[in-house]
């Protein structure tokens, strides 16, 4: 049995052994407060330090800089002709090639700074031997109050998808229609444009205007050439409806420095242009169920020194889940072909001599040979399939008649002058995806 004494050393103990467990948790829990100061310290200090070398270099490259890219691959074939040397819009020919359908590109979107962005799209094409070409290289910067600003290589955006006429699964058809998207020369300019954006009620409207933009395309023998470009387009959205208009003014000049070398033509030097007035309008309805668009484009030449177009396109699709079944009408007509050769033989007299196979040299004007050249009349009809067998790709199918040439190639070209066919029809299969 214990004593009194002896109960009281064991309750002291257990006392002092409770105190000083206490003090011991009291002073590891003051090193571990300590301990997470001193982490939040670094913490505080690392992230200071990312701020500063972020500020230095504009931004790390994971949150800063993305790229996008997209792709089309396809084969395509038009029906077989007599006429050799015959080549569609899109690069089409008698034999199955894959390089009409066929593109990739990247798009790098880099913030350089707050309200700054550069954004870089490069383009490689089948149709111009997978050759890189730079479609959009600019700078855009915020302004404020829906306000923004393009400076450098912009897209011309004439039409409802000049902005993504490579984002092939935007729009049902393989490509843009030939009839609207092959009148303008280029596809971008090296310009200036500012933008706006704002809300009217239930609607949205966009807004673009060109200040000013040029660009030139061809080869040492031939080229194309856009300048003093300017104007603007209108955008209103509501839902599922889209309505676009837009007016644009520029001069374009054609420079011919062509060398025979065969005994087709003679040697050409010649240049000509003329200020042009381009006046697009387009209507687009797409509910995922019902799809409708339709797109038109008026040229007016200031001299009658360059074709003048009244050309249209609309498409109707309905859709079966993912798949959409589409039909659709186009048509290019040339309206001045009489004012063009007049005016052609005026500003560039004399002849050209072009050398027949079969009917010896014959004297052509240049109302004749560049006016022939020029002038285009079609009438296409198309029906296809796009199948969205994913969230990011698409499967299309097509087929195309051209026709009503009235005497001219339409969106063909050809070395021979022989005249024209009364129609053909175009092939076209392809997988386009964004990524």
């Amino acid at each position: 049995m214990l004593t009194n004494n002896t109960k009281k050393s064991v309750v002291l103990g257990a006392l002092l052994a409770t105190a000083t467990a206490h003090a011991q948790d009291a002073d590891l829990q003051n090193q571990i407060d300590a301990l997470k100061q001193q982490i939040q310290t670094l913490q505080s200090q690392t992230q200071t330090n990312k701020d500063l070398i972020s500020n230095s270099l504009g931004g790390s490259q994971e949150s800063n800089v993305q790229f996008h890219g997209f792709m089309s691959l396809g084969l395509s074939q038009f029906s077989e002709t007599e006429i050799d040397d015959i080549e569609y819009y899109n690069g089409q020919d008698s034999s199955p090639s894959v390089t009409p359908n066929t593109w990739v590109g990247l798009q790098m979107n880099a913030s350089l700074y707050e309200g700054g962005d550069l954004v870089f799209q490069v383009v490689s094409k089948g149709t111009e031997d997978f050759e890189p070409e730079t479609e959009w290289l600019y700078l855009k910067q915020d302004l404020g109050n829906g306000f923004n600003a393009q400076i450098g290589r912009i897209r011309f955006p004439a039409f409802i998808d000049s902005e993504v006429v490579y984002i092939g699964n935007t729009y049902p058809t393989i490509a843009p229609p030939a009839e609207i998207y092959s009148v303008l020369p280029m596809s971008h300019l090296d310009g200036i444009s500012v933008n706006h954006s704002m809300d009217l009620g239930e609607w949205a409207l966009d807004s673009k205007f060109v200040l000013w933009g040029e660009s030139e395309k061809g080869t040492s023998g031939y080229k194309l050439g856009l300048k003093e470009v300017h104007g603007a387009v209108f955008s209103f959205t509501r839902d599922y409806l889209t309505m676009r208009i837009g007016a644009f003014k520029g001069y374009e000049s054609i420079n011919i420095d062509y060398a025979a070398d065969d005994v087709v033509l003679d040697d050409i030097n010649e240049s000509f242009g003329d200020d042009l007035t381009y006046t697009t309008a387009a209507i687009r309805f797409d509910n995922a169920q019902f799809y409708f668009s339709t797109e038109a484009i008026n040229i007016k030449s200031d001299n009658d020194m360059l074709d003048e177009n009244e050309n249209w396109n609309a498409t109707v699709g309905y859709y079966f889940g993912k798949v959409m079944a589409y039909v659709g009408a186009s048509k290019t007509h040339v309206t001045n072909e009489d004012e063009l050769t007049a005016a052609l033989n005026e500003a560039i007299p004399g002849t050209f001599n072009y050398n027949h196979p079969d009917y010896g040299s014959i004297p052509l004007t240049a109302g004749q040979l560049f006016g022939g050249w020029l002038v285009r009349q079609q009438s296409t009809s198309v029906v296809g399939i796009k199948w969205d067998f994913n969230p990011r790709a698409t499967f299309k199918v097509q087929v195309q008649k051209v026709e009503d040439f009235d005497d001219t190639f339409g969106n063909f070209s050809s070395s021979s002058r022989d005249g024209a066919f009364d129609h053909m029809y175009i092939y076209d299969i392809a997988v386009q995806a964004t990524f």
